[in-house]
């Protein structure tokens, strides 16, 4: 995706009391080169790095799913809320959003252009496994309490599950199909997919999207008190 929405960029300033001359001089400095004035050109994000950058937020959902899994598997109870929160998240971030953007836009040029179509063909079903599993996960976790035998057997192997096979979904998706996507599309055709992408996360998640589901995601990551990324440093 480019710059202008997503990151946020350059803020333009207004600046009361000139005229149509020095508003011409503004105009005339901001068509200027990058270089000529003292910085660098804004690099773009492209499509396929913004899906990857989606993933880093999806594997923060699967550490939170297998956290309240080991803790449910222990006997030990979980925050009320976190495994429901992070199921809502999981069901509209990932699966209506993220998913949807796959779906729709990279794994057709595969299927157009009879590549990887094999490989193609099992993600999309487990896309159809992720949101039966995702809906039980929703369902289950909104119980209450979660050590209740029946809640607890159902949900412990549904979120081994799901997060198994979305760390190796994820993992071929990165390291196979998008970074291939550019041996698929012109530099054109590659630029205005990352345009897209942009609009289309404004028009689904509202502006500011990714970074207002990030902050969801730190929160369940407080209530779990996993935040601290030093706990996980191992012992050398």
């Amino acid at each position: 995706m480019t710059d202008k929405g997503r990151r946020g960029f350059l803020k333009t300033v207004g600046v009361a009391g000139l005229g149509m001359a020095a508003a011409s001089c503004v105009a005339a400095r901001q068509a200027e080169p990058a270089e000529k004035k003292g910085r660098a050109a804004p690099v773009p994000v492209t499509a396929t790095e913004d899906l990857m950058r989606e993933h880093g937020l999806i594997e923060r959902l699967m550490i939170i799913y297998q956290e309240c899994a080991d803790r449910l598997s222990e006997g030990v109870d979980v925050p009320p809320g976190a495994l429901l929160n992070a199921g809502v998240v999981v069901d509209g971030f990932v699966q209506n959003y993220h998913e949807g953007l796959e779906e729709k836009h990279i794994f057709p040029l595969f299927e157009k252009a009879g590549r990887l179509t094999n490989l193609v063909a099992i993600l999309r079903r487990q896309h159809e496994v992720g949101r039966i599993l995702s809906g039980r996960t929703i369902f289950y976790a909104g119980k209450g309490n979660l050590l209740q035998p029946d809640t607890k057997a159902a949900l412990v192997p549904i979120c081994q599950g799901y997060t198994r096979m979305y760390r190796e979904h994820m993992g071929r998706e990165d390291t196979m199909v998008f970074t291939a996507v550019r041996d698929l599309v012109s530099p054109a055709e590659f630029r205005r997919m990352g345009d897209l992408f942009e609009d289309l996360e404004t028009q689904t998640l509202g502006q500011g999207g990714y970074e207002r589901e990030l902050g969801r995601v730190s929160e369940i990551e407080k209530m779990l008190g996993i935040e601290d990324l030093d706990k996980f440093t191992a012992k050398a």
